[in-house]
């Protein structure tokens, strides 16, 4: 659909329409007394979410690109059906097809609790079916109001099952990532990825980036905080339908081989991912669903 038709079909005056970006992108605007945010339909892609008279809790790279064929850098990108790259094909797009693709417009409301809803749609197609012969339709549901809801569904709408490891690749913003503390993962093991994925267990101070993080927290589905200093304030990540919580900081060396990423970007955000990965991965049999479920608030 043209913007135009979208906004004809589905905008909500006062509350949510849609506009193009530069690469020709739809965004949607979710407007309200809460908050404001900006959804791009190229990916599902979150690009913002600002409380009322907060700064916004997400971060997006000043080169990020904005144009078709590549992921944007920031937000919330969706990782699906696999993460990193590909187990067995290297040519195939690292973290899945799902942030590469438009996603339709399923239904938009205004909810009496004057949060904004809008619902995106992905079903398989020969261009996913390429990269994985499976039949799917994945439903996300992002709902922003006093908090920022995402609730995505997966469903096999074929005769075989399938696997996926699936994230929420959250970048939360901050403005000096060396201040940040993230409490909810103590006690637990992870695999780090800058050690080839060597099993480590979290020990009971929170976790702190002073160097580069790369981890897949498993077999964990606590609420996580992430207190910033440096930004006076508290992000509160819960969720459900989730085993992994995954935390990412490139660092300074890492950051200056990422083409959308400036050079000293990495100081402004720390990934805290909603996910299912590695042993976390989920089955899902035919005609079944799974449902994963991230609620970010600020305190």
């Amino acid at each position: 659909m043209t913007v135009k038709e979208l906004n004809s079909k589905y905008a909500i005056e006062g509350c949510l329409s849609f506009v193009e970006s530069k690469g020709g992108m739809a965004i949607a605007m979710l407007s309200n007394d809460h908050s404001f945010a900006q959804v791009s339909l190229y990916g599902a892609h979150v690009l913002t979410f600002e409380p009322a008279e907060q700064d916004d809790v997400l971060m997006m790279s000043n080169k990020s690109y904005f144009e078709k064929g590549k992921p944007m850098r920031g937000g919330i990108p969706l990782c699906f059906p696999w993460f990193g790259p590909h187990a067995t094909d290297k040519a195939l797009p690292p973290h899945g097809f799902a942030r590469l693709m438009d996603w339709n417009v399923k239904a938009t409301a205004q909810q009496p609790d004057g949060a904004t809803c809008l619902v995106l749609s992905l079903t398989d197609n020969e261009q996913t079916r390429a990269m994985w012969p499976h039949a799917f339709e994945c439903e996300l549901t992002i709902v922003a109001g006093k908090t920022l809801e995402m609730n995505w569904v997966v469903k096999n709408t074929g005769s075989e099952a399938f696997d996926i490891a699936s994230a929420m690749h959250t970048y939360f913003a901050t403005n000096d990532v060396t201040q940040i503390n993230i409490k909810g993962l103590e006690g637990v093991t992870y695999l780090d990825a800058t050690q080839q994925l060597a099993p480590v267990t979290e020990g009971t101070a929170p976790v702190v980036i002073d160097r580069e993080v790369n981890r897949c927290y498993m077999d964990t589905t606590a609420t996580c905080e992430i207190t910033d200093p440096s930004m006076d304030r508290t992000i509160r990540v819960a969720k459900t339908g989730s085993q992994s919580t995954v935390v990412w900081n490139p660092w300074k060396e890492v950051a200056k081989t990422i083409a959308d990423l400036e050079d000293n970007e990495y100081q402004g955000f720390v990934c805290l991912e909603t996910a299912n990965v590695h042993r976390n991965k989920v089955t899902v049999p035919p005609g079944a669903e799974h449902a994963m479920s991230l609620s970010i608030s600020t305190l």
